[in-house]
């Protein structure tokens, strides 16, 4: 589905810079906000045509902040043709139980690669939900120390 398609359901506005401002010295301030789909179509024409490797953290946040389901899975799609087309990757991270299940599934089912996080009696944790390799569902902890992050792996082995 299309971007143009969605016109109609923009619920949220977004103070986001849009390339309509370009070129913009330092100071400028955004004049105009975004609808949601606008907010959408800037993002992936933001991003280089011959990207490779793409991060988008947290990809709950634009469940949520975007409002529409439909609009984000869009965004998400073109996003993996434009990988793919490159022969690049992109990594989703997803903050497990943010949204519905549904969602959650939907997203795994078109995506590469997602890994999940979640807290757990105050601790993060997280693990590969979707790849393209063999992997477990384990669940590990990510602890934040003076030395920067470290992750602590269960000792499994990987399903056969």
């Amino acid at each position: 589905m299309g971007l143009e398609a969605l016109r109609g359901q923009e619920d949220a506005v977004f103070p986001i810079l849009c390339s309509r401002c370009y070129p913009v010295s330092a100071s400028h301030r955004l004049d105009h906000q975004l609808t949601s789909t606008e907010a959408v179509r800037e993002l992936y024409y933001r991003i280089e045509d011959d990207v490779r490797r793409m991060l988008i953290h947290t990809i709950s946040q634009m469940f949520t902040v975007i409002g529409n389901e439909r609009l984000v899975l869009s965004l998400v799609y073109r996003l993996r043709t434009k990988a793919k087309k490159n022969r690049g990757v992109v990594l989703y991270i997803l903050d497990k139980d943010i949204q519905s299940r549904s969602t959650e599934e939907n997203l795994k089912s078109i995506c590469d690669y997602v890994i999940e996080t979640r807290e757990r009696e105050g601790t993060v944790e997280l693990r590969v939900a979707k790849s393209l390799t063999r992997h477990t569902l384990d669940w590990h902890k990510l602890y934040m120390t003076d030395e920067g992050l470290k992750l602590e792996l269960k000792k499994t082995n990987p399903p056969s």
